[in-house]
């Protein structure tokens, strides 16, 4: 693949899944196990998250559920996602933007950045995680949630609907390996301390209508591994990478 077909492909499920989910209600295992992992950190009460691709802001909003004196900062690409967040959480700060561009923050850092479902998206993850680590504080706090390959292979996906006519081949199914993420941190200019947690589900999800929904079967011992309708068995991980001061 040359670089003039990087990224070829859309993006066309997230409005219609995120702005009518209220994770906020009844919180994903992952919301969860996300707090469960910035609770294992010393952060100030009045710590600063920002959620990089935050669709209607439900993540946030549990988050400050769960640590009231925290300031909520959220950025999505969808503009229709970003008008939900605003209506559904007054207390936060959202704003339409993509993590492709640098400085969309003016210059603000935060105790805690989230990147939860996207670097998928993108074919080269180098600069998304650059422009990530750009907004962390100082002995701050990094975490990267995404289908990563424990194995030494990168695999990047277009599939397309073939039961609807003139569908497009759309994108957000990359599985980069936990090597390259490596690899590409080890060789920055900032020190860091990274830490994987492997995600299983702790119960059945059940096949929607959608193939490309996930949902859980039995592969091997594990009863609820997680699978696609692009056939691609899929291990959810949460980096923690942590930005040192020196």
């Amino acid at each position: 693949m040359n670089d003039g077909e990087y990224n070829s492909g859309v993006r066309i499920a997230d409005e219609s899944i995120y702005s009518e989910e209220r994770h906020n209600e009844k919180p994903k295992e992952l919301f969860k196990r996300l707090i469960s992992v910035i609770k294992g950190n010393s952060l100030p009460s009045d710590f600063s998250i920002y959620d990089i691709g935050c669709a209607s802001g439900d993540f946030l909003g549990y988050t400050k559920s769960i640590f009231p004196q925290c300031q909520i900062f959220g950025t999505d690409i969808s503009e229709k996602l970003i008008t939900h967040a605003k209506k559904k959480y007054p207390e936060g700060k959202f704003q339409t933007a993509t993590i492709e561009k640098e400085n969309v923050t003016n210059d603000k850092k935060f105790d805690v950045v989230n990147l939860k479902g996207v670097l998928t998206i993108f074919d080269k993850p180098e600069p998304i995680l650059m422009n990530c680590l750009s907004y962390v504080k100082k002995n701050g706090l990094l975490l990267v949630t995404n289908f990563f390959n424990p194995d030494p292979i990168d695999t990047l996906t277009r599939y397309r609907r073939a039961d609807k006519e003139n569908s497009p081949w759309e994108t957000g199914w990359n599985i980069h390996s936990c090597h390259t993420i490596e690899t590409i941190l080890k060789n920055t200019d900032y020190n860091l301390d990274l830490k994987w947690h492997d995600f299983v589900m702790p119960f059945e999800i059940k096949r929607q209508n959608d193939p490309m929904r996930t949902w859980t079967t039995q592969v091997g011992d594990n009863d609820n591994t997680t699978i696609n309708g692009a056939c691609q068995i899929l291990h959810l991980m949460i980096l923690e990478i942590h930005v040192n001061d020196t």
